[in-house]
């Protein structure tokens, strides 16, 4: 019988060993888990690109100015090419390509355009939420339009 009792407290130890060692893989499963959503939420918010602009909105904009420039430079600006000056008397074939290169030097600048006007209303919408977040946060730490309703009511009793 006593033989009975030492096998029924190793069976309990056991379980209790067994017990513990899953109360550890869960807290330690729900840690893993717990970091990775930070993670993906650190990961969101560093390609959300609207957080970027409001966190840095002078970088960005350089940025944009210089990628701009690089773009444009790149594109060809204002320097003429020499299918513009071909000769009433070059080879057909030189004149085809020449007016190939006319129809696309037109759509280049369609597209420089295009690029110059989105690049405009994302400054201009950049500037309005900086300035707007600006004021915003102004209000806020003034009591007005938002901040800790405990402060506005702090503020009060003074």
């Amino acid at each position: 019988m006593a033989n009975d009792d030492d096998i029924d407290d190793e069976i309990k130890a056991s379980r209790l060993k067994m017990e513990r060692a899953s109360a550890a893989m869960t807290e330690k499963l729900e840690l893993l888990e717990q970091r990775l959503r930070q993670n993906v939420e650190l990961v969101k918010r560093n390609l959300d690109y609207r957080y970027q602009v409001g966190r840095y909105p002078w970088p960005i904009f350089g940025g944009s100015v210089v990628v701009g420039f690089v773009l444009g430079r790149m594109v060809g600006g204002s320097k003429a090419s020499a299918m513009d000056d071909l000769p009433e008397r070059a080879p057909v074939e030189q004149r085809k390509w020449g007016s190939l290169h006319h129809s696309v030097r037109s759509e280049v600048e369609r597209l420089k355009g295009l690029a110059i006007g989105a690049v405009i209303k994302f400054i201009i919408n950049m500037a309005k939420q900086s300035l707007f977040r600006g004021a915003e946060s102004r209000h806020a730490h003034n009591g007005v339009n938002g901040g800790d309703p405990q402060e506005r009511m702090d503020v009060g009793k003074v």
